[in-house]
C-alpha cells in the first residue's frame, strides 16, 4: 500500500517536501492537543501553512521547469534541422 502512493505521490512531491509537511502537521496537531485553540496554535497553524505553500512553490517551479527544458530541447531540434537545411542549399 506505501508503494503505490508513494508512486502516486512521486511526480507532485518529492520526499524531502513530504516529510516537511508531515513533521510539521504532526506538531501542528500535537500542538493542539497540548495547548488548546489559543494563539499559540495559530502560530502553529501559520507554520504549517507555510511549509505546505513551500511544497507548492517548489511543485509550480518544477513543472515550470520542465515545460522550458522540454521546450528548449525542440529549439535544439529545429535549429540543428535548420543548419542541415541551409549546408544542402
Amino acid at each position: 500500500m506505501r508503494t503505490a502512493t508513494a508512486r502516486k505521490l512521486k511526480p507532485f512531491v518529492n520526499m524531502a517536501s513530504l516529510l516537511t509537511v508531515l513533521v510539521t502537521l504532526s506538531l501542528f496537531v500535537a500542538a493542539a492537543f497540548s495547548k488548546g485553540f489559543t494563539e499559540e496554535l495559530l502560530l502553529e497553524a501559520a507554520v504549517f501553512l507555510i511549509s505546505v505553500k513551500l511544497v507548492i512553490g517548489n511543485y509550480k517551479t518544477h513543472m515550470e521547469l520542465a515545460a522550458i527544458r522540454t521546450e528548449l530541447a525542440e529549439l535544439r531540434v529545429a535549429a540543428g534541422n535548420g543548419r542541415a537545411n541551409r549546408s544542402d542549399v
